[in-house]
């Protein structure tokens, strides 16, 4: 709609130009030569002048036309080197679920290690893990207190967890990364939310969603994470489990959705469990 409307616009221009080019002679012709009033000036005297005065405005007019679309095109060159610097600034996230131990040491991600969240189910895991080392018995000599805290080790990396995975699956960091995992605990929701500085390319992120005062994982509604490119260009995640769907989001200064980049579906999560 807007094309056609430029089109328009630019065709009643041209008329209106060629409408001026070819009064202008007529008006000279009717008000300068064929009148009564007494000149010094001849009429060829009068031609030149004319003749150079409308050829200088002519000239001084495409002059700034040509000035116009230069600057133009420049501003347009600069506009899309601008858009193209921010789509290869761009960072997008995947979300996994894994099972692994506390350390998820044996997690065969995409880096070969992965930084973990010291929320509250970790710190709760943590607890838990000493008090079980306190509680366990482990059979030898006297002397050989280093076997007996590898042998300890050993059982409690055997301990499984639950985590979310958060995966930044482009080569570009992403800044401000805010994490809002929405449960469902006994019939309330609950959201649980994780401030990241900087998560770096290709960079894994674990998120421990298993509680030890109740022992079992919580229930995961969605996943909703809104982050920074180094563009200062603000994006959105949005992970679906109800519905199945992932979503990246383009949003304003103020968080709002401005823009959906891509949708699509996945399968539904299955827990993978490591082999320890």
């Amino acid at each position: 709609m807007k094309s056609v409307k430029k089109i328009i616009v630019i065709i009643i221009s041209i008329i209106i130009v060629l409408g001026i080019l070819i009064a202008i002679p007529l008006l000279i012709e009717k008000l300068i030569f064929q009148n009564d009033v007494f000149s010094v000036i001849s009429n060829e005297a009068w031609t030149s002048f004319f003749g150079s005065y409308i050829g200088g405005v002519l000239g001084g007019i495409c002059t700034l036309l040509a000035i116009y679309f230069s600057l133009k095109g420049i501003k347009g060159s600069i506009k899309q080197n601008k858009e193209s610097q921010l789509i290869n600034s761009r960072s997008y996230i995947d979300i996994d679920n894994f099972q692994g131990n506390i350390k998820l040491s044996n997690y065969p991600g995409m880096s070969g290690r992965i930084r973990i969240v010291h929320n509250s189910f970790y710190k709760k895991a943590i607890n838990y893990l000493k008090k079980k080392e306190e509680s366990i018995h482990v059979e030898y000599p006297q002397k050989n207190h280093e076997k007996k805290r590898l042998a300890k080790l050993d059982m409690l990396n055997k301990e499984i967890f639950s985590y979310i995975i958060l995966s930044n699956i482009s080569d570009n960091p992403m800044y401000e990364c805010r994490v809002d995992i929405q449960l469902s605990s006994n019939g309330e929701y609950i959201s649980d939310v994780y401030t990241i500085p900087c998560v770096r390319g290709n960079e894994e992120i674990g998120i421990m969603v298993y509680d030890c005062d109740i022992k079992c994982m919580q229930n995961i509604i969605a996943i909703n994470v809104k982050y920074k490119t180094s563009m200062n260009e603000r994006m959105g995640y949005v992970f679906d489990f109800k519905k199945s769907t992932q979503k990246y989001l383009l949003l304003d200064q103020h968080g709002k959705q401005k823009e959906e980049l891509m949708k699509n579906t996945f399968e539904p999560l299955v827990w993978t469990k490591v082999k320890l």
